[in-house]
């Protein structure tokens, strides 16, 4: 399994277009074996976990294109099988 941990700078924390910069960023700087995780797990931190100091994103995690309607306030982005996972 790898992980990325992610500490949001300011301009994360709020709706703004430096998401997709940060997001282009990290996918030329992280090889995940499952780059639909990693962009689904990004954009739930972006979109659900803004205040959280730190997000973690795990490559184990399965892809799930449903995380929007999966319940993400319970899964807090963390769905599937991983260590610490969460509902899906």
């Amino acid at each position: 399994m790898f992980t990325v941990n992610l500490v949001p700078s300011h301009a994360l924390r709020v709706p703004h277009p430096s998401v997709g910069v940060a997001w282009g960023d990290l996918r030329n700087c992280v090889t995940f074996p499952n780059k639909d995780t990693l962009r689904q797990q990004f954009d739930c931190h972006a979109a659900f976990g803004r205040k959280e100091p730190e997000w973690n994103m795990e490559s184990d995690r399965p892809s799930n294109p449903d995380w929007k309607t999966d319940n993400p306030q319970q899964h807090r982005c963390n769905w599937g099988d991983s260590d610490g996972g969460g509902s899906s």
